[in-house]
């Protein structure tokens, strides 16, 4: 039983997981927490008289905000740009074997054993082949075929492997 779709990812698609990926680990809360801790030195500096360190610490805290999500949506657009096979129309084919993705010649195979974790959220289905790369699926292409995805995941990997509801 092999289960075939196609999928056409856009830039939004890449730079969400690159979000996802961000704030999940340890990146994305210690930048939250340092730029909180430059707000609350902005507020005891205005309470102080010091205005000019006021406003420099509101833009440092501005700057660790802002900064890794407009690095990594322009990050994300250039990749999307560069890269032929992730523009492209993506085939799946999801069989007992192995998941296969196929873009025009090129062709990439992961058998079942080598993955790391199946993810789904409402968005996406994430398919890990280390902790940091994946396959992304989004979630409105592929339709129909998720929860004969999502048997396959749960029938051919270890139940800590798979977190789709």
């Amino acid at each position: 039983m092999a289960i075939e779709f196609d999928i056409q990812l856009t830039a939004k698609d890449l730079f969400r997981f690159n979000m996802r990926n961000a704030y999940t680990t340890l990146q994305g809360p210690i930048s939250i927490i340092i730029a909180i801790l430059f707000v609350i030195s902005g507020v005891v500096s205005a309470m102080n008289g010091k205005y000019q360190y006021t406003v420099l610490y509101i833009a440092v805290a501005v700057v660790f905000l802002l900064y890794i999500p407009i690095t990594l949506n322009s990050r994300a657009k250039k990749t999307f740009r560069k890269n032929e096979v992730l523009s492209g129309v993506l085939h799946y084919v999801i069989s007992e074997e192995a998941i296969e993705v196929h873009s025009g010649e090129e062709k990439g195979t992961l058998p079942w054993d080598m993955i790391f974790k199946m993810v789904a959220n409402k968005n996406y289905l994430l398919i890990y082949s280390n902790r940091i790369n994946a396959y992304i699926i989004p979630r409105e292409q592929l339709k129909d075929h998720y929860d004969a995805v999502k048997a396959l995941a749960i029938q051919k990997l270890p139940k800590y492997r798979v977190k789709m509801k």
